[in-house]
């Protein structure tokens, strides 16, 4: 199947402008293989550790979770922009952050208000 999505690739590098010229039926059979592994992708993702929600949830939670860090000058977040590489300690930080809300908020919707919380209490040390 891959050859196919070779293919239709080079169909429409060679017809830029002329789309009409690639079967039907080949477009349709690259989406369904696309959609196909796209599917299988989510399954693996979904299943990590770090991701009990699956990618979608955990990108919205460090979202959350990145846009506090921006506001604030405190605690981990301080000590976090004090390092000599503090943009990888700032990421180190969002990432953890929001690996462990998620972990501990499992089957819960999305909140950002809570997300939002919880990034207070562990700026000011109250969640552990």
């Amino acid at each position: 199947m891959a050859s196919m999505i070779e293919q239709i690739r080079d169909a429409v590098k060679k017809n830029q402008n002329d789309l009409n010229n690639i079967p039907y039926s080949s477009l349709i059979s690259a989406l369904n293989v696309a959609l196909q592994e796209h599917k299988r992708m989510q399954k693996v993702i979904d299943k990590l550790p770090f991701m009990p929600y699956g990618f979608d949830s955990w990108v919205d939670t460090y979202t959350v979770v990145t846009d506090f860090i921006k506001c604030h000058d405190e605690g981990e977040i301080a000590q976090a922009r004090k390092q000599p590489n503090d943009i990888e300690a700032l990421r180190k930080l969002a990432y953890r952050w929001t690996t462990e809300y998620e972990s501990k908020n499992r089957k819960k919707q999305f909140n950002y208000d809570a997300i939002e919380a919880f990034c207070y209490r562990k700026l000011k040390g109250q969640e552990k």
